[in-house]
């Protein structure tokens, strides 16, 4: 009898930080591949058209607000490849803007915000008045 080694597939996965457009996105790889095999070759995909070979990681700047579909591609020392993909949702940037009511020196005014921003960030929004 000979005996078979069967090789098993990478269990891929993959996490992203939030990011504004313009602003570089960290793509951290939580990939696993029993040993003793191990990854061979990665590829990113990053939904707009970007790809990167990076393996292990990547960082990728998005140049437009959209959610887009990633993926990540890893192929094992053996041959086998496994496959994750991720819906990155790169927000646009806040439009900051206020306006305050001219008074006296000495008396108190209020300043009102008047930016632009995603209703549904409004909860993660923080403000500083320098």
């Amino acid at each position: 009898m000979k005996p078979v080694r069967v090789f098993a597939l990478p269990d891929v996965n993959y996490s992203q930080s939030h990011t504004c457009f313009e602003e570089e996105t960290v793509f951290t790889d939580n990939t696993n591949i029993i040993n003793p095999d191990y990854a061979a070759s990665y590829t990113w995909t990053f939904g707009d058209g970007g790809t990167d070979t990076t393996m292990y990681g990547a960082r990728y700047t998005y140049t437009a607000a959209g959610a887009y579909k990633t993926r990540l591609t890893v192929v094992s020392n053996a041959g086998c490849i496994g496959t994750d993909t991720l819906t990155v949702y790169v927000h646009a940037k806040p439009v900051a803007g206020y306006t305050v009511k001219e008074v006296c020196f000495g008396d108190s005014t209020a300043f009102t915000r008047t930016g632009q921003m995603n209703p549904n960030l409004e909860s993660k929004m923080t403000y500083s008045w320098l």
